[in-house]
């Protein structure tokens, strides 16, 4: 039983450790959109912006990016990480989507965490 109350507690200081230690999640201040999204051979390269309206700078962002087929399936999708978004800066991503059946019409992007 101790042992698993050690190893249970040892997940818990590497979750908080991962997630920056108790910092606040300043995703929901992040603004991002797709600025165009261009098929190639296997893949979907989305291109996108995102924008800190925070009032305070942005050590890192993950943005998400998401493919569509035409019954709104989602096909695909890719992780991006952004790095020192100063107040008001925007900067520009390109994450690259798998789309092996060559189907996507549409893509979104979403911030999935930010600190």
């Amino acid at each position: 039983m101790k042992g698993i109350i050690a190893s249970a507690a040892t997940l818990a200081l590497a979750v908080i450790a991962c997630l920056g230690g108790g910092a606040k999640d300043l995703s929901s201040c992040l603004k991002a959109s797709v600025d165009s999204f261009e098929p190639a051979f296997s893949s979907v390269h989305v291109y996108g912006t995102i924008w800190n309206t925070c009032s305070e700078e942005v050590s890192y962002a993950r943005v998400g990016a998401l493919c569509y087929d035409h019954t709104d399936v989602i096909i695909g999708s890719d992780t991006e990480y952004v790095e020192d978004l100063a107040i008001g800066q925007s900067v520009a991503f390109d994450a690259i989507v798998p789309d092996r059946t060559r189907s996507t019409i549409r893509c979104s992007v979403i911030v999935i965490g930010a600190r």
